[in-house]
């Protein structure tokens, strides 16, 4: 504080003697800050201030889980002149492992192999903690070969106070193997059961 009041103070002499001698406001104001920074009355500027603030991301929304169960499924081969090609639905029943209600907006989507014919968005349903909804997909096969035979989650679009997002949720369905019973992702098991029908 010493050297910060003897700086202050010869920068006044250089002021006086630049000027030849005090004027009235400048003496005033001068000696009022060579005071207050004497007295230690001048407010410090606070180390956060001088930092760089960093935008920090919110904190993400606890994303919504579901639990699917298939109701039922149907395959069907359509025949039209010389083009056939096979088609199938699935009853869905969507349960919320949710801790508040959430808004179910759509379901389901094309993919390899698969065109979704049933609507992809869906009328708002508010679904309550605990509680299941019933929806129906069903889809066209545009290729047999092409159908995902792994894990093909269906995508359940959802919205809350958090705003839009989309839950996936894995199903089984069992099909019969050539020896035996077995489960696989639901869009193999029913693929094959309508291209084995074509």
């Amino acid at each position: 504080m010493g050297l910060l009041f003897t700086q202050v103070a010869n920068d006044l002499r250089m002021t006086h003697e630049i000027n030849d001698g005090w004027r009235r406001g400048i003496r005033r104001t001068a000696c009022g800050l060579a005071f207050m920074l004497a007295c230690g009355l001048c407010p410090a500027v606070p180390a956060a201030a001088a930092a760089v603030t960093l935008n920090t991301p919110p904190v993400p929304a606890t994303p919504a889980v579901f639990t699917l169960g298939s109701l039922k499924s149907s395959t069907y081969v359509i025949h039209r002149g010389r083009k056939t090609w096979a088609q199938f639905t699935m009853d869905v029943r969507v349960h919320s492992q949710n801790e508040i209600p959430v808004t179910i907006t759509g379901i389901g989507r094309s993919g390899a192999g698969l065109k979704l014919l049933s609507p992809e968005k869906r009328d708002p349903y508010v679904l309550e903690p605990g509680q299941s909804v019933r929806f129906s997909l069903k889809y066209e096969i545009t290729s047999c070969n092409a159908v995902q035979q792994g894990d093909w989650p269906i995508p359940i679009r959802v919205r809350t106070d958090d705003g839009e997002s989309i839950a996936y949720a894995s199903l089984l369905l069992s099909k019969i193997a050539p020896k035996y019973r077995v489960n696989a992702p639901w869009q193999a098991a029913l693929a094959e059961q309508a291209c084995t029908a074509r």
